[in-house]
């Protein structure tokens, strides 16, 4: 039985934080969400969540009044509500708790507070058989496999890095549970254990707001050309093939490192900005900052690649590929490069029709305020 939480607040970006937390809470968790105390009231009457995650300040009903009706509702009264507060609310807080709150977290919070806090009220609360454990995560960076073949794992832990630990799972859902408690470097993931739920794996990872920098590999048979290419259509940017040696699985990881993309709001544009280096190594942070942008309901991005190497800067497939990104995302970009020869054959370029790109941040931030 899957473990049903409700998160209740006016910011969109909050539920989506709340939900990705609640991915590691357990086993599996249906996410109730909720824009208002009202809202929240009519959605607990058809489906009774087994917690509450309730902001205090909030449009058409705050938290102190919809905390109030839930108490005095002897069908929701025991429903343990956890009460989001900031530093200014001290004595909203105190209120709150004698109104019966079962727990109370200051924004922000991070990912382990939520995870104990919200934890130990579940098990407070009778619910700990919804909380299943997770594998011991090792210090440092990690690798997070998901594949049900011990060879293959054995393979692949040959391969890594001897400072890199190890966490194997057969189970996806899980393996959402592993991200969410701390992310890995890398996944490495089987589509053997059933392509969709892999891709279904793959597209809540993405979604996880810890994923910046994390790469995601596909594993499949060489001879699957067809699942390669629907791997490759999901946004998966490298695979494994099997049968495959400890040197390439090594080769695979060589140089690997977390990408130290930068992605900041500047007025209602969304700018985002790669690292030094090669486009092959951060591209998953880069496409990650851009559904992280799209999520929390920019429209307008600014892509500064100029710092990406100057080879990897002439590669069409690159820039069609952020392009096409974003565009999927009904996303208005424009992208930054220094390079006076990529600027001008992407203008011209049949590939790349429509791109507009320009050579300064403050100039694309313009034409995006046009």
């Amino acid at each position: 039985m899957p473990l049903k939480l409700m998160t209740v607040d006016d910011s969109a970006t909050i539920r989506r934080i709340v939900a990705s937390c609640a991915a590691g809470l357990a086993p599996e968790v249906e996410v109730l969400e909720a824009e208002h105390g009202q809202r929240c009231l009519d959605l607990v009457a058809r489906s009774r969540p087994d917690i509450i995650i309730l902001d205090i300040n909030m449009p058409v009903m705050g938290g102190e009044e919809c905390l109030r009706r839930l108490k005095e509702n002897p069908e929701t009264a025991a429903i343990p509500v956890v009460m989001l507060t900031t530093e200014s609310e001290k004595a909203v807080v105190l209120r709150m708790l004698r109104m019966g709150i079962a727990q109370f977290m200051i924004k922000p919070f991070t990912r382990e507070e939520f995870g104990e806090k919200v934890g130990a009220v579940l098990e407070q609360h009778g619910l700990a058989e919804l909380i299943g454990p997770l594998p011991l995560l090792p210090p440092g960076e990690y690798l997070l496999v998901v594949e049900d073949k011990p060879k293959v794992i054995e393979q692949i832990r040959a391969g890594a890095p001897e400072a890199w630990g190890i966490v194997a799972t057969a189970d996806p859902r899980e393996a959402l549970r592993i991200l969410g408690a701390r992310a890995p470097i890398a996944v490495v993931a089987n589509l053997g254990l059933g392509p969709e739920k892999v891709f279904e794996m793959f597209a809540h990872m993405r979604r996880t707001p810890e994923r910046q920098g994390v790469r995601y590999v596909a594993s499949c048979l060489r001879t699957n050309e067809d699942l390669q290419a629907r791997a490759r259509a999901h946004g998966y940017l490298q695979l494994l093939l099997k049968p495959f040696t400890p040197e390439e699985m090594e080769a695979l990881l060589r140089g690997w490192r977390r990408a130290d993309v930068r992605a900041t709001p500047s007025g209602d544009a969304y700018v985002i900005q790669a690292a030094r280096g090669r486009f092959s190594e951060q591209a998953d942070a880069l496409l990650a900052a851009i559904d992280r942008a799209a999520e929390e309901g920019f429209v307008k991005i600014l892509v500064e690649l100029s710092p990406v190497d100057q080879a990897d800067q002439e590669r069409a497939a690159m820039w069609k590929l952020i392009a096409d990104h974003a565009s999927a995302l009904g996303v208005r970009a424009i992208y930054v490069t220094r390079l006076e020869k990529v600027r001008t054959w992407l203008r011209a370029g049949a590939e790349t029709r429509g791109l507009p790109v320009v050579a300064e941040v403050t100039e694309g931030l313009a034409a995006l305020a046009a």
